[in-house]
């Protein structure tokens, strides 16, 4: 899923609960401020996930505990 140039600034928690099956998630070049604790709980498939060029200063350390599959 390619979200790229969107000028989002916050991922809500429920904000991907419909797509559960994702591997590939781009969130680069939007203007994120924050990303909810729990809004990657579901995504136990993605591989990869890209959220460069946003304005992110605080990412809570579990938010990336359930992606078990992420490559790093």
């Amino acid at each position: 899923l390619i979200m790229r140039k969107n000028e989002l600034k916050f991922i809500p928690s429920n904000f991907l609960d419909h797509f559960l099956l994702l591997s590939y998630l781009d969130f680069s070049h939007n203007k994120i401020e924050f990303i909810d604790t729990n809004a990657f709980d579901n995504l136990f498939d993605l591989e990869y996930l890209n959220l460069s060029f946003n304005n992110l200063n605080i990412i809570s350390k579990d938010l990336f505990s359930s992606l078990r599959k992420l490559k790093i």
